[in-house]
């Protein structure tokens, strides 16, 4: 099983204006009032006046392009899922984030972006970020079919 982020929008969700390659695009994940996991792709020149409500939880940023390349598509999708995995541990604590790290986590190990360090211990696991060798500390927990459905619009499944 392959996870991977859904395509980018075409379309700011702040002003409704469609991306043009070149500008950057700064993708938002939060945790709304009810209980909903969101993305909002936004101009990172509208980023300022974008307040939508509930609890960020990550984002990250990108040129946008039209270019579909697959190569330069599945490379820029790593360094998305790199770049919010990052973000997630500059959030305030919940449990869908935590359940976001280590989905990510384990995607990430797979393509040797992380290393984990020794064994799981306490419900813990260490984690070495290979290229700027930080270290990240992940609770690793049982989840189920439900706690990948509550944030499946975030992640989609897919074959890669």
């Amino acid at each position: 099983m392959e996870w991977s982020f859904k395509p980018l929008a075409k379309r700011c969700a702040a002003s409704d204006e469609p991306f043009s390659d070149g500008e950057e695009v700064v993708s938002l994940v939060l945790k709304s009032e009810t209980g909903e996991i969101l993305r909002y792709d936004v101009l990172a020149k509208n980023i300022a006046g974008f307040s939508p409500a509930g609890t960020l939880l990550g984002q990250w940023r990108r040129v946008f392009s039209h270019n579909t390349d697959s190569a330069i598509a599945q490379k820029q999708r790593l360094a998305n899922q790199e770049e919010f995995f990052v973000s997630l541990f500059d959030a305030a604590p919940t449990e869908e984030g935590d359940l976001l790290k280590q989905l990510l986590a384990l995607l990430l190990e797979r393509k040797r972006v992380l290393r984990a360090i020794g064994v799981p211990a306490n419900g813990e696991q260490h984690f070495l970020h290979v290229r700027s060798r930080q270290n990240f500390t992940v609770s690793m927990k049982p989840f189920s079919p439900e706690d990948i459905a509550r944030v499946e619009s975030v992640l989609t499944q897919t074959a890669i």
